[in-house]
């Protein structure tokens, strides 16, 4: 008031409600208080305006959240299909290494051993793309929050949490495994003088 030389005229009043209290839970009540106190009548809904920020945080809430699931939805297909791509890749080594199978067969190798092979191969090339692709996003995020920061109107701090690094890890070990068991039992079913006579 005495800034903008207003006198005794008052154009906007701040409420905060008190802790654990919504103020949207309130508005209605304010509402008939002032428009009581001012003779306005009831059904004006012109004459008094609200601005409820705890809406707007909502709302704002709300918006992130959906950013959020998309971004999990997007994260979760990307998985996906780098599972069908390790499968893949698999698939066409255990083809080209089928003498190889199959020798080791002939002198002795169990089914269970080659499965074991297979399947510590799908897993280790899985886990070496996920951490190349977490290192990358760390990367990504780091530059993203000096870019920011530098910019001197907002401050940010992007990070991956510990365990969200550990929980990674130990989805990659497992969708490691599932593509690999495709490939694995393909190899299992490989005879040796079959793939000896193939080649």
């Amino acid at each position: 008031q005495q800034t903008y030389n207003l006198g005794k005229y008052i154009d906007m009043i701040c409420i905060t409600a008190k802790q654990g209290v919504k103020i949207t839970e309130l508005q209605s009540k304010m509402e008939q208080i002032i428009k009581e106190a001012h003779l306005i009548h009831p059904d004006d809904k012109q004459a008094v305006m609200f601005l409820n920020a705890e809406a707007m945080f909502s709302m704002v809430d709300n918006l992130f959240a959906g950013i959020r699931i998309l971004v999990w939805m997007v994260g979760l297909g990307t998985l996906l299909a780098g599972v069908i791509g390790v499968s893949n890749i698999m698939m066409v080594t255990v083809r080209e290494r089928t003498t190889e199978i199959g020798i080791r067969r002939a002198i002795g190798a169990r089914p269970r051993d080659i499965l074991q092979q297979i399947l510590s191969e799908s897993m280790v090339l899985t886990i070496i793309a996920g951490m190349l692709g977490i290192s990358f996003a760390v990367l990504v995020l780091q530059v993203a929050e000096v870019g920011i920061n530098t910019s001197g109107n907002l401050h940010a701090r992007f990070q991956i949490s510990f365990w969200l690094a550990i929980g990674t890890a130990v989805l990659l070990l497992t969708l490691g495994m599932f593509a690999g068991l495709a490939p694995a039992y393909r190899a299992m079913a490989i005879k040796p003088i079959e793939a000896i006579r193939d080649e």
